[in-house]
């Protein structure tokens, strides 16, 4: 086992009402549903980020290096989410199950949880875990107090989060108390799809 400390993106889609979703279906088809939406998920991803693990209902991305933009991460979050809603349409045509799972799949959501900070990598065999207060505190975030059903939220010292594009996307303020950690100012961006 090694370890090596480096800066890094946290990102990490999270799908919302999965533990509603997840113990209101039925097993097999909310397994097949869930691993295909996760599947989407990482494969529109474009922005170089690696995968440290699929966490049930999320993958933990990161990216070790310089912070980027808000507005890449914005625009891969709504290709993301594109993709995302694209694949539940998909599941809900192609199946005639009138099971749970099958049938409440329209129900689930997108968020996105963004972070740059000092992260431990962890070698353990093949496998690299991320480790640190960087990566608990944007686990913290995933339970928030954000009102939208889609969005991407964000500590307010993400670098350069005030020079953001305001004709593109609304920069919205918000404080989250979040578990062993405290008060931290946060801010989210509204996703909306374009029709």
């Amino acid at each position: 086992m090694t370890t090596s400390t480096s800066t890094s993106v946290i990102y990490i889609p999270d799908i919302s009402g999965f533990s509603k979703f997840v113990n209101d279906i039925e097993i097999l088809h909310g397994q097949e549903i869930t691993a295909e939406l996760l599947e989407e998920i990482i494969n529109a991803e474009e922005l170089g980020f690696e995968i440290s693990e699929i966490e049930g209902d999320a993958v933990l991305f990161y990216k070790i290096g310089d912070p980027i933009p808000i507005e890449e991460i914005y625009n891969q979050s709504l290709k993301i989410l594109q993709k995302f809603h694209k694949k539940k349409m998909e599941v809900q045509e192609k199946r005639i199950c009138q099971c749970n799972a099958c049938q409440s799949v329209n129900n689930l959501t997108l968020k996105f949880i963004l972070h740059f900070d000092n992260i431990e990598l962890i070698n353990v065999s093949r496998f690299k875990k991320l480790y640190g207060k960087g990566v608990i505190l944007a686990h913290r975030l995933m339970k928030n107090d954000v009102k939208e059903n889609e969005y991407i939220i964000f500590t307010k010292n993400y670098p350069n989060s005030d020079k953001t594009n305001k004709e593109i996307f609304e920069v919205c303020p918000i404080k989250q108390n979040l578990e062993g950690i405290g008060d931290v100012d946060c801010q989210y961006i509204k996703l909306n799809l374009p029709n």
